[in-house]
């Protein structure tokens, strides 16, 4: 965001052109606590239960099964996995809220070329998108662009100026078709 004040705004500029992060490091934001807190408390509650399994032999108490003894070893072990798992879970899902907070977060757009700062370099924005998500782009032209910059195209084809858009598009009236 560039500031109103001259001065500021103006060295902010500089420090975009050089490269730097004009914006200070931000941490995740709050939406990715109240993702990633329910989750490792749910991998916490699993490893209580457990042990409280473990401890008081929950299912000779529950289900009637024939006592065993308290296993430390099985303990450890299921304890060991959950841990695993959990941490490849969480993992996960922190990676997902980073691409998420990539994709929402402001972006810093150069005024004339449009490409956008990443913390390596200058990028193209249809480049950035693709990377950073499951999108595709497709390029074409809009009315305005037609008219504008191929005003004889129409004129030689011998579609009107408010059919333009639909021969932008590949679609026409008299069954010819530019696709």
């Amino acid at each position: 965001m560039v500031s109103t004040h001259p001065a500021q705004a103006e060295s902010e500029l500089l420090e975009s052109a050089t490269g730097e992060t004009v914006c200070a490091p931000t941490v995740m934001h709050a939406r990715g606590a109240r993702i990633l807190i329910p989750g490792a408390s749910g991998f916490v509650g699993i490893i209580a239960l457990l042990w409280i399994s473990q401890i008081v032999d929950l299912p000779h108490r529950l289900f009637g099964t024939p006592a065993t003894p308290f296993n430390w070893a099985e303990s450890l072990l299921e304890t060991l996995v959950v841990v695993i798992v959990a941490v490849v879970v969480l993992c996960w899902i922190r990676h997902v809220l980073l691409r998420i907070r990539s994709l929402e977060g402001s972006l810093h757009v150069c005024m004339y070329c449009k490409r956008v700062q990443t913390h390596e370099r200058w990028t193209h924005i249809e480049e950035f998108i693709t990377e950073h998500s499951e999108v595709l782009f497709s390029h074409g032209l809009c009315t305005d662009c037609l008219n504008r910059y191929h005003p004889n195209l129409l004129k030689r084809e011998g579609y009107p100026a408010s059919r333009a858009g639909a021969y932008a598009e590949g679609r026409v009236d008299n069954g010819r078709s530019r696709r």
